[in-house]
């Protein structure tokens, strides 16, 4: 038996099967757009997400987004400066064995512990005549001609790159470091060293070499993450403990977190967390460079070891106060 149509009922049906006036219909229609809006925008979130988590694998580092791109900030002396993610470049670095920063990776050579050079920095670059030293200026100079002309030829290249290297450049060629290059055996051409396909030697670095210079040189030390670095370098070869990746990031920076058996032979700078791997490579490079230390261990587990040489003795010396200028 067919069931009694009501008069609600009725009028219901009625009001299901009237058409839409237009005002209704755009306002369905409106809702139905911001509806799928608000899904494609999830589903782009979750992209970047994934996006995002993927290249942090590929690269090993923190990253972040910024206004669409994936990369990093890097602090420095003219404040932070965002660098692109290129999976292509931390590809050729993972071939190489070096990071985006000049880090290098492991040399089987830094394996021995240090042998004792014996000698006085002070003392051994007063050998050297002046001719000698303005010769290994001269090539501290085309060595810089020929990385900035580098560095202008790539596409791309940041407005502040040509001026930092000339300011680093014009702190380098003195007579001062080239009689220290010549004392502690540098050849200049570390300056244009490949560390990955197009990219040389880190401009960051090169101001930590050159705090180090002064440093050796003149005997006071200005860098501050250079000099936290050292000292706990120092601090932990006296206790006996070996100094690590993580305990170079822990110096350049109090807001990483660190164990607390090595955070008494530490002395920590404050710079950010997302800056203290960047400054921390750039600092464990220049003493790489200068001969300072060695690294036994590999890329992401580095174990540094001080060398027992005439420069690293001075160092000491230079950031524990037990030497004049």
């Amino acid at each position: 038996m067919a069931k009694k149509i009501t008069a609600k009922t009725e009028t219901a049906l009625e009001a299901a099967s009237a058409p839409l006036d237009m005002a209704s219909f755009f306002n369905q229609a409106a809702d139905a757009i911001t509806e799928m809006g608000a899904e494609a925008e999830a589903l782009a979130q979750l992209e970047a997400d994934s996006a995002l988590e993927e290249a942090v694998k590929i690269a090993g580092r923190p990253l972040e987004t910024n206004e669409g791109e994936i990369g990093h900030f890097e602090q420095t002396d003219d404040g932070p400066v965002w660098v692109k993610f290129d999976p292509a470049t931390y590809k050729a670095e993972d071939e190489t064995g070096q990071s985006e920063d000049g880090q290098e990776g492991t040399d089987p050579a830094d394996i021995d512990l240090p042998a004792h050079v014996p000698g006085d920095l002070k003392v051994m670059k007063g050998d050297f005549t002046l001719e000698q030293k303005e010769t290994k200026k001269a090539e501290v100079v085309t060595e810089f001609t020929q990385r900035i002309a580098f560095e202008k030829a790539q596409p791309g290249c940041s407005s502040k790159m040509v001026p930092n290297l000339e300011a680093e450049q014009k702190k380098m060629a003195t007579i001062g470091a080239a009689g220290l290059f010549l004392a502690m055996d540098i050849d200049p051409s570390f300056i244009n060293r490949e560390v990955s396909t197009g990219s040389r030697f880190n401009v960051y670095a090169f101001q930590k070499v050159n705090d180090l210079i002064v440093a050796l040189d003149g005997g006071f030390m200005q860098n501050a993450i250079n000099r936290a670095i050292v000292t706990s370098l120092f601090n932990f070869r006296d206790a006996g403990i070996p100094f690590t990746g993580a305990a170079a990031l822990a110096a350049a920076s109090d807001k990483v977190k660190a164990d607390r058996a090595m955070t008494k032979h530490l002395v920590r700078h404050t710079v950010s967390a997302n800056t203290a791997s960047t400054q921390k490579s750039s600092t464990m490079t220049a003493l790489k460079t200068l001969g300072i230390v060695t690294n036994s261990g590999t890329r992401g587990a580095e174990v540094w070891t001080l060398t027992d040489t005439p420069a690293t003795r001075r160092l000491e010396q230079v950031v524990r106060g037990k030497i004049a200028a």
